[in-house]
């Protein structure tokens, strides 16, 4: 995390962990059932190489939710494999020349298996 904090991202809270599956990786992402995520809120959503995403989470008629925009683009351009681990969290507010920044700000992280 401290990696994070120097390249000013600040990450305030945890929204999930998830192992991704090939079906993650090559569709779309299926979202556990506790993610802390609004669904139809569309987020801008970093890595942590500066990469910009956004990403909308969308509701199935099972009520199941998923991963849907960018999802395909990042998981090409990130190389994301399965059984890799995807970390989503929501960013801190901060301050920037007295403006509130990052309102639906989120940051993704992901460790290799």
């Amino acid at each position: 995390m401290t990696s994070l904090k120097m390249a000013g991202l600040q990450p305030k809270e945890l929204c999930f962990t998830k192992i991704l599956s090939d079906s993650d990786v090559n569709g779309c992402l299926e979202l556990p059932k506790e993610n802390g995520l609004t669904v139809d809120e569309v987020m801008v959503v970093q890595d942590g190489q500066g990469g910009e995403w956004k990403f909308k989470v969308r509701q199935r008629n099972t009520g199941r939710c998923y991963m849907a925009l960018e999802w395909s683009n990042f998981t090409t351009d990130v190389s994301a494999r399965a059984r890799d681990r995807l970390s989503f969290y929501r960013l801190a507010y901060f301050n920037l020349l007295g403006r509130k920044v990052c309102p639906n700000g989120y940051l993704v992280t992901l460790e290799r298996a």
